[in-house]
């Protein structure tokens, strides 16, 4: 076999069995473990840790001395290697599921969000990215969202944010959001206190985003076609953070500020 053969082989051994990567990651600490205690915490069989261990060993992955096993300097980097790659592929994973409604002209590398966290409605929780936006608003000293759609959550998390975290608080919305805040009464006296707090609020024609500044947290909320959520995705990337404030940058030169007094009464 030729030494990419040989590769594609280790490959295949390691992804063939989540028992392999987990015997593997446990041996990854700084000094020997039992084979013993491998069963116990694993809660795989003596029969299976032991052959995983030998296939390991013959591979050079992990050295033995007598019930003791270490991860040989070459295991590290294949066990380190493997779970970044999984991590990836698990991030694509989820990130395919809101890939179709990511805003119109994201050209952000989708391999910036690798490390990104998702958060996806469930059959039990299906406005858990509603509620994941709500709990962002907490503990900060920056917060810059544009809103295309309303939230009473996040409405109030945004209230919260400027008059119990004192941070400093900037809201793009439209107009026809605008207008379902100023018609309902406990959504306009959140915004008037947000006024008060010295938030401020801009007014837009119609821009599409659903984005957010959250510290140095960029934060793009995906909805269908319907308007239901279908994800909110958490980023530090600098690459992703960089589009989210130009976005809201540009949104916000395109909208007229909220006068003082616009949500009392």
């Amino acid at each position: 076999m030729t030494d990419s053969e040989d590769a594609f082989a280790d490959i295949v051994f390691l992804a063939g069995s989540p028992n392999r990567i987990a015997v593997l990651s446990a041996l990854s600490v700084d000094k020997p473990v039992d084979r013993h205690d491998l069963v116990e915490d694993l809660s795989i069989s003596r029969v299976t840790v032991q052959r995983i261990l030998d296939s390991l060993g013959s591979r050079g992955w992990v050295a033995s001395e007598g019930r003791d096993y270490r991860i040989t300097p070459i295991g590290e980097v294949i066990v380190e290697e493997f779970q970044s790659s999984l991590d990836t592929f698990e991030s694509m994973e989820r990130l395919s599921l809101v890939l179709p409604w990511l805003p119109a002209g994201f050209d952000v590398d989708l391999r910036r969000l690798s490390d990104a966290r998702i958060t996806l409605p469930t059959w039990s929780d299906s406005v858990a990215p509603v509620r994941r936006a709500a709990e962002l608003c907490r503990n900060l000293d920056d917060l810059r969202v544009c809103a295309s759609g309303v939230a009473p959550d996040v409405i109030r998390g945004i209230r919260d944010a400027a008059v119990e975290d004192r941070a400093e608080v900037e809201v793009v919305a439209t107009a026809s959001a605008i207008d379902v805040i100023r018609d309902d009464s406990t959504m306009r006296g959140w915004f008037a206190d947000l006024g008060d707090a010295g938030g401020q609020v801009y007014e837009h024609p119609g821009h599409p985003y659903l984005i957010g500044l959250c510290d140095r947290t960029a934060v793009i909320g995906v909805n269908d076609d319907a308007g239901m959520p279908r994800g909110l995705i958490e980023s530090t990337d600098t690459v992703a953070y960089e589009w989210v404030r130009s976005m809201f940058d540009q949104c916000r030169e395109e909208s007229e500020p909220v006068g003082d007094g616009a949500f009392s009464g």
